[in-house]
This record gives structure tokens, sequence and C-alpha cells, in this order.
């Protein structure tokens, strides 16, 4: 029955067999190309693939992506449906990976009219300026992808030229990488060698740490020390703990991290503090993709008011940075965790909804 399997042709083989048996692209386009200018044009490409030493990964039903050097550069997809029965004669679609950052970009004024990208991403971060050739600026996605659908021979020619310009693009970002990884070897930036973290710290952040320290002694928290960290927990009970407070020392310095999953219920706590206290929980970072001011339901949103006004942030990897230059604030701040401790502790739902 396996050695049947194995003859089936590739054309005739379903998703399951085609993630099994992983068929070559090129035997898919002996069947589905009849088409003179697709059959050169794939002939071209494939030879092309092999000189640059470029790999041709099976991923999906009729389609591959193009890898270099562990990068994926392309992807190639033929038939045009997800169902053998569906699929198309000479249906190929080819696109290439554009812009990884700004150097890249520049190629975008090689690129001919026809097959540009106009889409409007004046306010996204993902668009770079580009100068083209008539001295205009432009700003274009830096993520797009050229995409072919039933390329004719000038558009083989692009297909080409931009695989070529990708590739030299990856070769160059490596060189660079290993250029500054051995310079980084070469020259390493050492962080000291001490007992206790304490001893890292000095003057009145060794206060606000002590400080911190005696008042966050209760059972409500938990405190892991290392020799470059300090964490404190709400001891839940849990095996993974939502971390609360995090001191850290690396080669750039102290970084202090405040987490705080559940500030929607004890906010009546902070609105007596100090203003530079309650100036933090307002220094807040929104979700990338605006799903937050959308109103959608999403779990990593946390929402609070804080003298009136309204407050929501997308809570991955997102921390509240505390000064600590001022030991006298440590009493504030331990109210804080106590109370996030005890919201913990009690596996209260996060305020996930705006509030009104």
């Amino acid at each position: 029955m396996e050695n049947m399997r194995e003859r089936i042709p590739a054309h005739k083989m379903n998703f399951q067999m085609q993630k099994k048996h992983k068929p070559k692209f090129e035997d898919f386009c002996a069947y589905y190309l009849t088409d003179d200018t697709l059959k050169e044009g794939m002939a071209q490409l494939f030879e092309l693939f092999s000189s640059l030493n470029l790999k041709i990964r099976w991923c999906a039903f009729n389609a591959y992506n193009l890898i270099y050097k562990g990068t994926k550069i392309g992807f190639l997809e033929i038939g045009g449906k997800v169902q053998i029965a569906n699929c198309k004669m000479n249906w190929l679609r080819i696109s290439v990976s554009s812009f990884a950052d700004k150097q890249e970009a520049a190629n975008f004024e090689k690129i001919p009219d026809d097959e540009r990208c106009d889409k409007k991403c004046v306010s996204c971060k993902n668009a770079v300026d580009v100068e083209l050739q008539n001295k205009k600026r432009k700003r274009v996605c830096k993520y797009n992808n050229y995409a072919f659908e039933k390329p004719g021979a000038e558009q083989f020619r692009w297909i080409e030229e931009f695989v070529k310009m990708k590739i030299k693009r990856v070769d160059e970002i490596k060189s660079e990488r290993k250029t500054i990884e051995g310079k980084n070897t070469s020259a390493p930036k050492s962080i000291p060698q001490v007992e206790t973290f304490v001893e890292h710290l000095t003057d009145r952040a060794r206060e606000f740490y002590l400080r911190m320290e005696k008042l966050l002694e209760c059972d409500k928290v938990i405190v892991k020390h290392g020799k470059n960290s300090i964490s404190y927990f709400p001891n839940t009970g849990l095996k993974q703990q939502p971390l609360v407070l995090r001191y850290t020392i690396d080669n750039n310095g102290l970084t202090v991290e405040l987490k705080l999953n559940f500030v929607g219920y004890y906010t009546n706590i902070i609105e007596k503090m100090p203003e530079h206290i309650k100036g933090v929980l307002r220094d807040i970072k929104h979700c990338r993709l605006k799903m937050c001011s959308q109103g959608l339901n999403c779990g990593m949103r946390r929402a609070w008011t804080l003298d009136g006004k309204h407050y929501y942030l997308c809570s991955y990897k997102f921390y509240f940075h505390p000064d600590i230059s001022d030991p006298n604030d440590a009493e504030y701040y331990a109210e804080i965790i106590k109370a996030e401790a005890a919201a913990a502790i009690g596996r209260k739902k996060h305020m996930t909804s705006m509030l009104s």
C-alpha cells in the first residue's frame, strides 16, 4: 500500500499525502503548466535557484517557500485552490519578499510602475521613506511582497531581479551581524561579580531597595533573589507566578519593571498618592494592532479609571518603569504591590473592557 501511495502523481495528492511525502514543485509544474511562457519562465527560475543554492520547501497544499540560508525570501503556489478537484491549469503565483529595512527599500525605485505598492500607510510604523528617481519621496511598506499571478516574460525577468536583490541583502545582513558579534566578543562588557544583588546598588537606589525589601516582608509576596536580579511575585500558590516587580542589573545598568494586571481594582488607593506616583500609571503603551482603542475583547487588555480619566493598555510584555531615585517613594510602591498581590491571590478577573 505504501509503495502504491508513493507512485501517486503529485497533482493527485491531497493535503495529508503532500505533507507526508513532500513532492517536488517541479512535479506540479510538469502537470499544471502547459503555457509555453510559464514553462520557460519556471525552467529559468529553477536554474537560477540551483545556482544560488536557494531551497524550495513544501509548506502547504500546492505551495512552497523559497528559503535562502534559513531565511524565507519568497513563495510559490500552483493550481490556485486548496482542493484537487478545483485546481486550475496554468494558475501560477510567485511572490518575493521585499524590504527588510530602509537600505533594501532603496531598491524600490527599480521596480516597474505597475508593480508598486501604493497602499495608504502614512500612520503605519512599517512604512519607510524612499527617494525615487524623480527625487520625490514616497512611503512604502517594508513588509510588502511583490506578487505575480500568471507572470509574463517581463514579470519573470523582474522576479529574477527581486530574488537576486533579496539574496544580496540577506548576505549583507548576515555579514553585518558577524562583524558586530565579533566586536562584542573581542571587547565584552562585564558585570561586576558580587555576592548579593544589593552590592550592585549605590546611594539612593540602594536605600530605596532596602526600604522596599523591609516593607514587602509579608505572606502576600514571594521574593526571588539572584546576584543580578530581584523579583517579587504574589503568593498565589500557582506553579507559574505572575511577576509584579523586578530589579535587573545588566550591561546597560539598572532596570526597574513594575507589572500590574489588576490595577483597576485598587485605583482608589493610588488616587490618594502624590502626582508623580500617579504619573507613572499614566505612561502607558497601547496595542500596536490598535485593538484596545477599537474596544475589542482581548485577554491582554487592562483598563482602569484614575482621577476620573479612563486608561487602558496591552499587557503583553508591558511594564511600568518607576523612578526609584527618592527612597521615600518606596512606601507608595510597596502599598501598590501589596494591593496587586491581594488581587492576584483572589484570582479576580482582569478588567479588560472599557470603563464608563
